[in-house]
């Protein structure tokens, strides 16, 4: 029988994809799951939980009775674990411990599904078939971090999901397979990524059937349509209001609850918090209306509806403008 190790992170993008792996017979041996560096920057260390723990660590009460039953929907440790699959949470996978970890469940490949780092040559070189990369954006003209973020703020309604081969670079690999998904109106972010890995999940099974069996069929990416999705900074979560006012629905009800999303006109900021409505055909005399914590901001056509954050009103003598910090999110 095949080993597959699956890298991922809490959510439901990992989650989806993981459960649909298992529900088609390709049970992962081992689940990595990507944390954060502790504070000062040094890497947290490696942890390794078991999926059938010995029965003293059951004993004396190191693991809960119910620990394996009803997962949280985003907790993909709580799912693998349920499941029978070993979990292994790090913050850097190059490291010597987690190496061996990997090398013990003897890979004959990787899935990755929104796991927080690149994979070094040193683990790639682990898994005797290679590996598959599941990213929610075009290939190759959405590389990087944050696609889903960029194609949102674009104005776009439909998203992709791309299948392709792991290696060194960053979403460099060979193209396997891309799916569409239709991005509506008034989903949270939460909600697009789960759906671009609903919109992935068979074509996962099917392709990674066919790389373990020697099958699989891939093409190159084509160097001149390369280009990179940053993760972006502060200023390019500004609202762009020369969109129409669906568009601007759209992306502030996607990236208000993982990014600083924030209004400004005529020097006044507003940061906020979602998304209410909109209405294409309403007009509104001034460029925004401010009443208590509900903003009309006008668009090009029509107005959309905003809630503030707490305080989130910051008018021009009360603020400095900031520097170009990258906002700490991940889309996977």
């Amino acid at each position: 029988m095949s080993s597959i190790v699956f890298f991922g992170l809490d959510g439901r993008y990992s989650v989806v994809l993981l459960e649909a792996l298992i529900a088609a017979g390709l049970h992962p041996r081992l689940v990595v799951i990507g944390r954060e560096a502790t504070l000062y920057g040094r890497s947290a260390s490696a942890s390794f939980t078991p999926a059938n723990p010995a029965w003293w660590r059951r004993a004396i009460g190191l693991v809960p009775a119910n620990s394996h039953s009803d997962p949280s929907p985003i907790d993909l440790k709580s799912h693998a674990l349920r499941h029978g699959v070993d979990v292994l949470e790090c913050s850097d996978p190059s490291v010597v411990g987690v190496r061996a970890r990997i090398r013990a469940a003897e890979p004959d490949a990787f899935v990755v599904a929104g796991f927080h780092r690149l994979l070094p040559k040193s683990v790639l070189e682990l898994a005797a078939r290679g590996g598959l990369n599941v990213h929610p954006g075009r290939l190759p003209e959405e590389r990087g971090p944050a696609p889903v973020f960029w194609r949102l703020k674009a104005g776009h309604t439909t998203g992709y999901v791309t299948l392709h081969l792991l290696d060194a670079g960053e979403d460099t690999g060979a193209l396997v397979d891309q799916s569409t998904f239709d991005i509506v109106p008034g989903m949270s972010g939460r909600e697009v990524l789960e759906r671009a890995a609903t919109a992935a999940a068979p074509k996962l099974v099917a392709c990674m059937g066919a790389l373990l069996a020697g099958t699989l069929c891939t093409s190159p990416q084509p160097s001149e349509a390369a280009a990179r999705c940053p993760r972006p900074t502060m200023k390019d979560c500004r609202v762009d209001a020369s969109r129409r006012a669906s568009e601007v629905f759209t992306y502030v009800a996607a990236c208000a609850d993982a990014y600083p999303v924030f209004v400004e006109c005529g020097g006044d900021r507003f940061f906020i918090e979602s998304a209410i409505s909109y209405d294409e055909d309403a007009p509104l005399a001034f460029e925004y209306l401010l009443s208590g914590d509900r903003l009309m901001l006008r668009c090009e056509p029509g107005v959309v509806e905003l809630a503030l954050k707490p305080g989130g009103a910051l008018f021009t003598a009360e603020y400095i403008e900031e520097t170009d910090g990258e906002p700490a999110h991940q889309e996977g």
